[in-house]
């Protein structure tokens, strides 16, 4: 029970998501339904934070993969081509109102999302396939163009820096585990 409660309190998407659908088959606690449905609410009064941290992220990694292609540097391109493809995916999520599941179902849930790019599915396995700026940019076109998104009102390079460089000094975890 204390760790459904604390799942309910502050437990991560991922944390979350891992009860959705589930089935309560026998209780005696008549706290368990209650737990499990605030548990699998999506955290709409953290959407807009949500999206903007993660639309910061999306920039960022645009343009590291930028820097990548005029460097030739295949780690820079490998790395950002797949964060590019989470965060562009958790502003999806966010929008839909959907608990990320973390890495294993991230693209099924991706996919069955209801309001989401015509053509995403197939840029984003394209991206995912062939690290490379063309298809990056393909993904991000299409992922901006999908909607008008909420970003930063400090810009999106000062909200990345604060996420993923300074998290630790807030003693928040970082925008990847949320």
């Amino acid at each position: 029970m204390n760790y459904l409660r604390q799942v309910a309190e502050y437990g991560n998407e991922p944390s979350r998501a891992a009860f959705t659908d589930v089935i309560l088959a026998f209780s005696h606690s008549t706290e368990i339904p209650t737990l499990l449905t605030h548990i699998t609410a999506y955290p709409v009064a953290e959407q807009m934070h949500r999206i903007q941290t993660f639309y910061a992220h999306f920039k960022a990694l645009r343009w590291y993969i930028s820097e990548a292609g005029k460097r030739g540097d295949p780690y820079l391109l490998d790395w950002a081509g797949s964060d590019l493809v989470l965060y562009g995916g958790r502003m999806i999520l966010a929008y839909n109102k959907i608990l990320y599941p973390y890495h294993k179902w991230f693209m099924k849930t991706l996919q069955s999302a209801p309001d989401k790019p015509e053509k995403l599915t197939e840029l984003t396995v394209q991206l995912l396939q062939n690290h490379n700026v063309a298809n990056a940019e393909a993904f991000c076109k299409c992922i901006l163009d999908f909607r008008e998104w909420e970003s930063p009102p400090e810009g999106w390079p000062s909200a990345f820096r604060v996420e993923s460089e300074w998290h630790w000094m807030r003693g928040c975890a970082p925008v990847r585990d949320w």
